[in-house]
């Protein structure tokens, strides 16, 4: 494969060693299919080279102009099958029409990401992702 400059090869290192994105569960059930996902990230941010290289790849987004659209089209591929879930839920009557649906994402994995970079918290405390993805749905819950 030819890339066309060394962002694009971090890009292609990072997809390869991360792997394809999971299956997508389809419980029936968002919270559920979120539950399968943020457990597969909590296990990636904790063994794979993305946890460990994320520091370097926020250094390198901000501060080198030819990486700054590495971290964040890294992302939001990465991020994909959650919205799928969110907008299959929504489509359910789970969750309101106008539910945001980033912000319901970044309100979960921002907890992940602020115990990865800045307090070192664990990622893996029993109940957390449970506790994050229950609070980020609560106000976009159908009555």
């Amino acid at each position: 494969r030819h890339w066309n400059n060394i962002p694009d090869i971090a890009i292609a290192a990072f997809d390869g060693a991360l792997g394809p994105n999971p299956p997508l569960a389809d419980t029936g059930n968002v919270e559920e299919d979120l539950r399968r996902l943020y457990q597969l990230l909590v296990v990636a941010l904790k063994r794979t080279v993305w946890g460990r290289a994320m520091p370097a790849l926020i250094e390198a987004s901000f501060n080198d102009p030819n990486f700054k659209d590495l971290l964040p089209n890294l992302v939001e591929r990465r991020r994909e099958p959650s919205r799928k879930v969110l907008r299959r839920a929504i489509e359910r009557g789970e969750l309101v029409d106008d539910t945001p649906i980033d912000w319901v994402l970044d309100a979960i994995s921002g907890l992940l990401y602020q115990r990865l970079l800045i307090t070192g918290g664990k990622l893996d405390t029993p109940g957390m992702v449970d506790w994050a993805i229950e609070s980020a749905l609560s106000q976009f819950r159908c009555t």
